[in-house]
């Protein structure tokens, strides 16, 4: 089943848990603001903090000064007390010339002048961040109120919010920079080389990388693994039915129909890739499994509603969508990956995404009633209601069916008489009636309305008892009515299907495998081999003895050679000791270390036992500064697995996978695809 953004359809209703989208949208618009806001509240601050510590250097050294009289070193310093350096140096009034001078050739009123731009860069940075929050929020509320403005309000959104984005890595990479290096400047009088590196050589890998996707083009297709065309000559029926109620709906028939594997039906402008070529322009779905059940006006009724997307441009909102959503999730990536340094760019992208996927999927769902408006007018308003029915019953059916022949090897969810299903295990099953026809409003990020809504549109009341009924009705399919001559022509697709059943089959035997057992170990031995990567030379803990050592010479240097007590010792000297510290356990951790992994669980030469799969929840990927990071999350808190580690239970462990030779997502991607028996790897959620 394909996503809406992509294509309409027609497609069995389904339960999904709402998650609180005002709450992410609150979050994403106060995040996409902390960061400017803090750095215009730095360069507010920065001169008033500048011209105190001057005010403190001059009453220090007019105190040290052995020329002046205690009276004239108090009248000079509540002189200079009053003055304001900030505004000498930028101003520059006439009456302190040979102040403004002066610190003109000490370089200070370069710094005044430097934040003072920086206070003007980061205020036209939150003045334009702003006006584009505000503006996103107000194309989505002339496209909630006008929803004929969906596309061009969507569209003008997105090249602001893109933009802004963009405008934002620009100026708010050197500004906070700048910040940073004047902040660790007025604290500590020192200022951080390598924080400064890290943090421009992020913000320059997110901007370059942004713009080669907004730069990159994006194919408007997709593939149909599992499908095949039928053309006008292998299917006159099928044809001359649909172009019938093309002509009656007065809209133009679809130039390609194509019948698959898949429990939908849909239609896209979108091109669609199969087996034998790819398929360009207006195309019908239709669905295999569905149709050798549904009857000839029931069928009629679908590809009614699916031609009523035709009738209002909807897929034109699919092929607008795709690029601009492809380029927007492939640039938070990326921005995600440059760590905070693009937190706020993703977090403004979060917010134009969540503001318009509520709109967007409430103006899908009202398509979606409009549709069966055209199909009604079609065949008529029962017989869309019933087709909604048996489209829903039988999809549930085939999903039994498929689960059946998983389980039990030998079956075809392809061969499975699903009216018996729906006999045997549909029917005595209440709760399933009951969800069915449950009265409840959609999700607000659901494409489709309910079953139930879309009854209540029709003027339909139809109950569980009824519905039960309908799904057992027992007449000619369109299948047979249209296709009948011609089931071997699906004969290559039922063998590809029939493929990755035996696939899935063979998937549940090595999940279900027992390790306890010889037939099981010598199962996932050969699926599941044991496999290794050797740990790097840990440069990391060299760079850390180094940085220790430096730091207790520096605190303790004076004190050695001159025997004299320098006050840096409090800071550098407990600082270089958990330097050392560090580098030691880093050393002592990862030299000549190596990561194995097996059927059963990972062992790492620092852990202090194994860790069992069966332990093991979940796994993620977490991109940090450092590179990537394997998270596993254990079942329930256990002590902890890194050797001297605090005795303090924990739910997760944590590896970073830059440590290891050789590619970190392939890491990741093998020990996912082991840890859930997949029998090649897989993408794991990032």
């Amino acid at each position: 089943m394909k996503n809406h953004m992509e294509k309409d359809s027609v497609t069995a209703q389904g339960t999904q848990q709402t998650p609180s989208i005002r709450k992410a949208w609150w979050l994403a618009l106060l995040f996409s603001l902390a960061i400017p806001v803090c750095v215009l509240v730095f360069f507010l601050v920065a001169p008033h903090w500048l011209n105190a510590k001057i005010r403190q250097e001059i009453a220090h050294d007019l105190r040290e000064a052995r020329d002046l009289t205690p009276q004239a070193q108090a009248r000079q310093i509540a002189l200079f007390s009053k003055l304001d350096f900030n505004r000498i140096c930028l101003e520059k009034p006439q009456q302190y010339t040979g102040l403004e001078e002066m610190f003109e050739r000490s370089g200070t009123a370069g710094n005044f002048r430097r934040l003072r731009w920086g206070l003007y860069g980061s205020g036209a940075l939150l003045v334009a961040l702003v006006a584009s929050l505000g503006s996103v929020l107000w194309l989505n509320r002339r496209a909630r109120q006008n929803p004929g403005r969906l596309i061009s309000s969507f569209r003008l959104g997105w090249r602001l919010s893109m933009g802004t984005a963009l405008l934002e890595l620009l100026l708010l990479v050197p500004l906070l920079s700048y910040a940073l290096f004047e902040f660790s400047v007025l604290l500590m009088e020192q200022f951080f080389v390598k924080l400064l590196i890290i943090l421009i050589s992020a913000g320059g890998y997110a901007l370059w990388f942004s713009i080669k996707i907004l730069l990159k083009h994006v194919p408007l297709e997709f593939e149909e693994t599992l499908a095949r065309e039928v053309t006008p000559a292998e299917a006159p029926a099928l044809w001359a039915a649909v172009r019938e109620a093309a002509q009656r709906l007065q809209t133009a028939p679809p130039d390609h129909i194509i019948i698959g594997m898949q429990l939908n039906f849909y239609v896209t402008e979108m091109n669609v890739k199969l087996a034998s070529g790819e398929m360009r322009g207006r195309t019908l779905f239709l669905s295999h499994p569905l149709i050798k059940y549904l009857s000839e006006t029931e069928t009629l009724s679908v590809v009614g509603h699916e031609l009523g997307h035709f009738i209002g441009e909807d897929t034109r909102i699919g092929r607008e969508f795709h690029p601009m959503k492809f380029k927007a999730n492939a640039t938070m990536a990326t921005l995600h990956g440059a760590g905070w340094t693009g937190w706020t760019s993703l977090q403004l992208l979060r917010f134009f995404t969540i503001c318009f996927a509520e709109t967007e999927q409430a103006a899908s769902r009202r398509r979606e009633f409009l549709a069966d408006q055209h199909s009604a007018a079609l065949t008529s308003a029962e017989t869309v209601a019933r087709a909604l029915i048996r489209v829903d019953v039988f999809s549930a059916a085939f999903e039994i069916a498929l689960e059946e022949a998983v389980r039990n090897q030998g079956c075809s969810p392809l061969e499975a008489p699903l009216r018996a299903v729906v006999a045997n295990r549909l029917i005595p099953e209440k709760a399933f009636w009951k969800n069915l026809f449950q009265a409840r409003q959609a999700h607000p990020l659901d494409s489709h309305p309910s079953l139930q809504a879309r009854l209540d549109a029709l003027n339909q009341k139809v109950s569980a008892e009824q519905a039960k009924s309908i799904a057992l009705i027992d007449e000619p399919s369109a299948f047979e009515q249209w296709l009948g001559q011609a089931d071997g022509l699906f004969a290559e697709v039922s063998n590809s299907a029939q493929a990755a059943v035996r696939q899935m089959q063979h998937q549940t035997e090595v999940v279900k495998a027992d390790a306890r057992t010889e037939s099981g170990r010598t199962l996932l031995e050969a699926h599941f081999p044991e496999t290794r990567w050797n740990a790097k030379y840990p440069i990391e803990a060299v760079v850390w003895l180094v940085l220790g050592g430096l730091a207790l010479a520096g605190a303790f240097g004076d004190l050695v050679i001159e025997w004299h007590f320098n006050p840096f010792i409090y800071i550098a000297g407990p600082l270089g000791a958990v330097f050392l510290l560090k580098g030691a356990s880093v050393w002592k951790h990862h030299k000549n270390a190596a990561l194995i992994l097996d059927s059963q669980g990972l062992r790492y030469t620092a852990w202090v036992r194994a860790l069992a799969f069966e332990d093991v929840e979940s796994i993620s990927a977490v991109r940090a500064a450092q590179g990537l990071i394997m998270v596993l999350g254990l079942k329930k808190a256990q002590q902890p697995i890194w050797k001297y580690s605090l005795p303090i239970p924990r739910k997760t462990v944590t590896f970073r996978l830059s440590r290891l030779e050789g590619d970190s997502l392939a890491i990741i991607q093998t020990v996912a695809s082991y840890l859930t028996r997949q029998l090649a790897p897989k993408n794991v959620r990032r």
